[in-house]
């Protein structure tokens, strides 16, 4: 419907707005109210409140607001993207994409409209989609930063690494002030920073970018690319720092974590409910911390014609949580064989795509390897291959690396040791149980004899040595860990043996081991 704004309701929605984007929420909820008492068809009015409810997360009351305004005015792009970006994050894509039906042909030249419908495909991971929206918005917008930008990422996990740098500098071009960009660069790992790129970097971090953590990560990654360990390490240190205490987290207790795990999967209780499920679907979990070459071992082993690579799926986590009322591990006490059956079925028809023309697919979730034994309790031709690396160097990767998500314990050395000395633990112990079902992989071993750790596991599998494996680098995958850069060269060693360079780094290891 036609609603025509008078002089006063504009004058009052701007500065409604900027309360708004001063995050006064309460004084701008207390003036909307008042005008939507006045201005009832004025469709702005319940999109703003809408907007509020989504910054404080309370999601019902921002559809509610939302829902409202679209009623009142359904040509409204602002509305539809903002209903469309909450169904987006609530996971209900359909709806979404019945939003962007009414709007996308009678806007399509809009690159705030495709830029959005990019975000909502690669959230889906469907990345050709994704794709093709951001190069849309380029085509009207060529300066459209947020385009270039996803779409430089989009090329990492392709493993175009040389356009991803290209969509980086156009992007840096337009705004050189973007910490996550210079991050991006940084977490290329082969990417070699320029002497004006870095001074724009002291400048930033002199400057309102002060203690910014992508940035702290990035000036700490370019001083050790220029040997300058000691002035590296403490970056890195306040990096972490920084990022540790934004979490406002309490160090889990692993080692607890660890022993309530085992009083769960006993070897009784493991012995007595193996479910019974039959398939000819093997499903192999590639477990380890993060850092640990697993991005590489699962490039290797989906090079093979006859394995599919998935990458990190969350349907283990999800089963559990789902199976177990979010009370892991004590509420697997009680359970049995039929129980642990319909998990290994549920995770079978939630993975079917993967295994549709494969007998064999890996799934590389990290956190996969507290839940070893549910995993081959629940299917007895599961396979895990555990990937481990040289304690420091694994400890010092983790501790290097800004992650887009989880592993929040490793912003803290003492409580990254915790998290290494557990997964250790509990591994070996799922070893004890699980003898032949668990194979384990060490990374300097595939980086200086590839061929002989893969073909162990192959034999697991059943399956032959194939010379399209040793070529790993040139298989076509989206890979999404920060190992992108590196399992799309040849056997990448430059970070081997890296934490002899950190003697502060060693000592402290030490110190906090003993």
């Amino acid at each position: 419907m036609n609603y025509s704004y008078s002089q006063y309701e504009t004058q009052m929605l701007d500065k409604i707005a900027s309360l708004i984007n001063s995050k006064k929420f309460d004084q701008a909820k207390q003036k909307l109210h008042k005008l939507e008492k006045k201005y009832p068809k004025n469709s702005e009015i319940p999109r703003l409140l809408g907007v509020i409810s989504l910054k404080q997360n309370k999601e019902p009351l921002a559809e509610k607001y939302l829902l409202k305004s679209f009623n009142l005015n359904q040509k409204s792009v602002p509305v539809i993207l903002n209903l469309a970006s909450l169904y987006k994050q609530q996971k209900r894509y359909s709806k979404a994409h019945e939003l962007f039906k009414t709007i996308i042909l009678e806007y399509p030249d809009n690159e705030i409209v495709q830029y959005n419908l990019g975000n909502l495909y690669r959230d889906e991971e469907r990345w050709d989609e994704a794709e093709n929206c951001y190069l849309n918005a380029i085509k009207t917008s060529p300066t459209h930063v947020g385009s270039l930008t996803t779409l430089g990422f989009i090329c990492k996990n392709k493993g175009d690494i040389n356009k991803s740098i290209e969509y980086f500098h156009h992007a840096l071009a337009i705004q050189p002030f973007q910490p996550e960009i210079y991050w991006a660069l940084a977490n290329l790992k082969t990417y070699k920073f320029s002497e004006s790129e870095k001074d724009i970097i002291t400048s930033m971090l002199d400057g309102r970018f002060k203690n910014n953590i992508e940035l702290l990560f990035t000036k700490a990654h370019y001083l050790e690319h220029d040997k300058k360990y000691s002035e590296a390490y403490e970056f890195l240190k306040q990096a972490n720092t920084q990022k540790y205490q934004s979490l406002n987290r309490i160090a889990f207790d692993w080692k607890g974590y660890g022993e309530r795990i085992k009083n769960v999967f006993t070897p009784e209780f493991c012995k007595k409910n193996q479910s019974e499920l039959i398939t000819d679907i093997t499903p192999v979990f590639i477990v380890g911390m993060p850092r640990s070459g697993s991005t590489l071992i699962e490039q290797i082993l989906s090079s093979h014609s006859q394995i599919s690579g998935a990458s990190e799926l969350n349907y283990i986590p999800e089963l559990v949580k789902k199976f177990g009322k979010q009370n892991y591990p004590e509420s697997f006490k009680d359970f049995n064989k039929s129980q642990f059956h319909q998990i290994g079925e549920s995770y079978l028809e939630n993975t079917k795509e993967h295994h549709a023309n494969y007998r064999i697919f890996t799934d590389k979730q990290p956190l996969n390897f507290s839940f070893v034994g549910a995993i081959l309790l629940s299917n007895p031709y599961a396979k895990v291959v555990h990937s481990v690396r040289n304690k420091y160097d694994v400890i010092l990767s983790c501790y290097r690396q800004l992650f887009t998500q989880k592993h929040n314990y490793s912003y803290n050395l003492e409580e990254l040791l915790l998290n290494y000395t557990y997964q250790e633990n509990i591994m070996e112990y799922w070893k004890s149980l699980f003898p032949t079902r668990i194979i384990t992989i060490e990374y300097e071993r595939v980086l200086t004899n590839l061929k002989d750790e893969i073909v162990s596991v192959l034999s697991v599998l059943s399956l032959e040595w194939e010379d399209v494996c040793q070529k790993f680098h040139e298989t076509k995958r989206k890979i999404k860990t920060a190992s992108a850069a590196q399992v799309k060269e040849k056997i990448y060693t430059k970070s081997f043996k890296k934490y002899e360079n950190y003697n502060c780094f060693i000592e402290e290891i030490d110190n906090l081991s003993n």
